[in-house]
């Protein structure tokens, strides 16, 4: 992923988090509903808050797991070439 695409993804993530945390929010939607759908629909708005973001949580941990084993990639062909200079001994003109 890019990284406009990570922080498009970070700011959805919090948004949903803190829109999952607004009780004055959540409060005026179970006032439009009839009481007896209120609970589960609560459930329901948990369920689908909670599956995002997992979802955006987990989306991240796979991006820093491919960019962790970049690095290591790129440690590796330094780690070579450096070997291959220092086996190759000082350039003579």
């Amino acid at each position: 992923m890019k990284a406009r695409t990570i922080l498009g993804l970070a700011s959805i993530g919090s948004s949903l988090y803190l829109l999952s945390r607004d009780k004055e929010l959540r409060r005026k939607l179970t006032s439009m509903i009839p009481a007896d759908k209120t609970e589960g629909l609560s459930q329901k708005v948990d369920e689908v808050i909670s599956k995002a973001y997992e979802r955006l949580c987990i989306a991240h941990t796979r991006e820093i797991s491919r960019l962790q084993e970049e690095i290591d990639d790129l440690k590796r062909e330094l780690r070579s070439s450096n070997r291959d200079v220092a086996h190759e001994g000082p350039a003579t003109e």
